[in-house]
């Protein structure tokens, strides 16, 4: 991605973690969802 694209990253209480990308030209049009993934909540063990 070019450097006018503004990312964002939250995660959510489910354990999700969303990536928003937006750019000027798409202001008026909100963000665009990039990516959804998962994350593990529970620690791994050995």
């Amino acid at each position: 991605l070019c450097g006018n694209w503004i990312e964002i990253a939250y995660g959510t209480k489910s354990g999700s973690v969303r990536v928003i990308v937006q750019h000027p030209e798409t202001v008026g049009h909100g963000p665009q969802l990039f990516q959804t993934f998962t994350v593990h909540q529970s620690s791994v063990t050995k």
